[in-house]
């Protein structure tokens, strides 16, 4: 049987049988140029000079299949609804101001009602905590906070709220799938943050502003680019106009008359 040396770093290996020589040059261990000799020959010659068409290299092997399991929510698309027709341009900072408002006042309001109730039926001294709960500031910072659990579990679930519901605006990853649940989080503390000023009223009136012009210039907010989140519209339409002033100018009479009661 015909052996072979290998010459490797200076030094003369083997000798290897011619099939062991094939081997080692489909596993990568020789190449063409690898110098090798045996008995017969009269020097040293390349491997690609003994061997004029060496062994094809084996076929890349496929990569490994993906798990059978279902996917995530996260990686599921929401169910569109026939005929929505949803977009991302043009933005429509007014319809998501009316949104923000319509669930600030009746999530935010009934949430922050809970909590206050829930506080001062725990207090010790009620008249501390009554007078804590109804100063504006501390109310308005209670709001804004209560809202990003609220809303950020929404959006994970639905992609929308009451509030955008009605409006006609759902966020989503691209391709209409699911926020995960620490996206939306991440994203509604942002607009907490940068949007709403935490709810504070001269901050929030500045950021309110920055947050109007940088959307009506870029068409999209920085969160949502940030994120990778993206703000979707259903085609604009007066019943879509109609609902959102049905809702907004009742809870906006219901608030007056919460505050002048409590007066």
């Amino acid at each position: 049987m015909t052996q072979y040396y290998v010459g490797s770093n200076g030094k003369a290996l083997g000798p290897y049988a011619v099939d062991a020589l094939h081997d080692m040059r489909i596993r990568g261990e020789i190449d063409p140029s690898t110098l090798i000799w045996n008995e017969s020959m009269g020097d040293w010659a390349s491997y690609g000079e003994v061997f004029e068409l060496p062994p094809p290299l084996p076929p890349p092997l496929p990569p490994p299949l993906p798990d059978a399991a279902a996917p995530s929510a996260a990686d599921s698309p929401l169910a569109d609804e026939p005929g929505d027709g949803w977009s991302q341009a043009p933005a429509k900072p007014w319809f998501r101001w009316a949104a923000r408002m319509i669930d600030t006042m009746l999530l935010g309001g009934t949430a922050s009602f809970v909590l206050g109730f829930t506080i001062a039926a725990t207090a010790t001294n009620l008249q501390r905590t009554m007078a804590l709960l109804e100063n504006p500031l501390f109310s308005g910072i209670m709001v804004a906070l209560i809202m990003v659990p609220i809303n950020g579990l929404l959006l994970h679930a639905s992609g929308t709220t009451p509030g955008k519901w009605l409006a006609g605006i759902r966020v989503t990853r691209p391709g209409g799938l699911r926020l995960s649940f620490a996206d939306a989080l991440n994203r509604e503390f942002q607009v907490c943050l940068r949007g709403l000023g935490l709810g504070i009223p001269l901050i929030q009136l500045f950021t309110q502003i920055s947050a109007y012009n940088s959307l009506r210039a870029q068409g999209f907010s920085n969160w949502d680019q940030e994120i990778g989140s993206v703000v979707q519209y259903r085609p604009e339409s007066g019943w879509i106009v109609a609902r959102i002033w049905l809702v907004v100018i009742p809870l906006f009479i219901g608030v007056v008359a919460i505050n002048a009661a409590n007066r």
